[in-house]
């Protein structure tokens, strides 16, 4: 994550060179990594909805 994080704004692919380093040194991690979107709504506003990215790993 360290080397990608400067040098791009977006952050699911910052997320996955995280994961993808984890699945490679780590017996215990594994494919497939999936990306999943949400949408959250802020308790305080109706009208503010926010997206957010949910990625996890078999």
């Amino acid at each position: 994550m360290h080397a990608v994080y400067e040098h791009s704004n977006d952050v699911k692919e910052i997320a996955k060179a995280g994961l993808s380093a984890a699945i490679e040194f780590d017996d215990v991690c594994g494919n497939p990594i999936d990306l999943h979107m949400i949408d959250l709504k802020n308790k305080n506003t109706e009208n503010n909805i926010e997206r957010a990215e949910v990625i996890t790993v078999s």
